[in-house]
């Protein structure tokens, strides 16, 4: 019994040991993570407007219809002019979440669509993110549908679709924004 004990003591100090040091690895590594992904965000704006010389994010008004639009952000040029808005999303793939942004230029028009962070299974619905399949949405009029406008990618339809209703929730939410 008493060995019992001194071994459950041992797993427990080892476990608490470990659970600090992810805990330090985690606030250690945080900010750079955090500047990593607002880097990249920040080329995608640049590749959708490199005229771009301001971004300012816009509050969220009544989105009650379009849930998986999650960031607004105002697209200007140095002269003060509007080009546009990148509405940054999260749509519910076949493994979780997939983080998109969608861009609207100054009329309201799609510009494209880049795939951010997901879960998707490699090789599958990991396609999402190759660029022959989120360059379908470039210039389309929307609302897009799947297997009409967009190309599926086979076997991952869920990931396909998510992405689709994503781009069109986008649509209806862009429509409401002031140009």
């Amino acid at each position: 019994m008493k060995e019992t004990l001194n071994l459950g003591a041992r797993l427990l100090i080892i476990c608490i040991v470990a659970g600090l040091c992810l805990a330090g690895t985690y606030a250690f590594t945080k900010p750079e993570i955090e500047r990593q992904e607002k880097e990249a965000l920040i080329r995608v704006y640049k590749e959708f407007f490199p005229a771009v010389s301001e971004f300012n994010e816009v509050p969220l008004t009544d989105n009650e219809n379009t849930p998986t639009v999650q960031t607004v952000t105002k697209m200007t040029a140095e002269d003060g002019s509007l080009l546009g808005y990148c509405l940054g999303c999260s749509a519910k793939g076949y493994k979780g979440a997939i983080a998109l942004t969608v861009a609207f230029d100054a009329q309201g028009n799609l510009l494209g669509v880049r795939i951010g962070s997901h879960g998707e299974t490699a090789s599958l619905g990991a396609r999402i993110s190759e660029e022959w399949f989120y360059s379908q949405y470039t210039g389309k009029t929307l609302p897009v549908e799947l297997k009409t406008d967009i190309e599926a990618i086979t076997g991952a339809t869920i990931s396909s679709r998510a992405v689709t209703d994503a781009v069109n929730e986008a649509g209806v939410y862009a429509a409401t924004l002031s140009y």
